[in-house]
């Protein structure tokens, strides 16, 4: 029970989550899955085509981008302050490669839900609800209704 509010407060935190309705916020956590991770196990890699969303439920994960012919650290995200930090949620509207690599520092736990779990979701609602939903992300302003 602990893990869905945390999960709850993750996802509701992140901008592509924030106007979602009880009843389809619900339904994404119902298809979060959990993925434990070992330090050292890359969950992102650059370069890679995007299909899932990550909450953070434990550990420390080193977000890494290829400069210069090497990876350099940009970011951290860890539950050390309390937090739980999300990452990859425009691979669940995208089939764009991954910015960055995500790579765990610590061992630690993930909770993941895909593209198509997501989507599904989203077509559960009226089309206008989901336009307007849609519209109201700063980032999908710019884009046309057919994408």
């Amino acid at each position: 029970m602990i893990e869905i509010e945390r999960i709850r407060t993750a996802v509701r935190a992140n901008f592509l989550f924030a106007h979602l309705n009880a009843e389809q916020l619900q339904l994404v956590i119902d298809s979060m899955v959990r993925v434990s991770v070992c330090k050292g196990d890359v969950v992102i890699r650059q370069g890679d085509e995007g299909d899932n969303f990550y909450v953070v439920e434990q550990g420390e994960y080193a977000v890494t981008i290829l400069q210069g012919g090497k990876q350099v650290e940009v970011l951290r995200y860890t539950t050390a302050n309390g937090t739980y930090p999300s990452f990859g949620e425009l691979a669940l509207m995208y089939s764009k490669p991954r910015a960055a690599t995500v790579t765990a520092a610590t061992d630690g736990v993930l909770w993941a839900t895909g593209r198509n779990a997501f989507r599904s979701v989203l077509m559960k609602s009226p089309a206008v609800d989901l336009l307007r939903t849609l519209r109201s992300v700063n980032v999908f302003e710019s884009l046309s209704v057919a994408q």
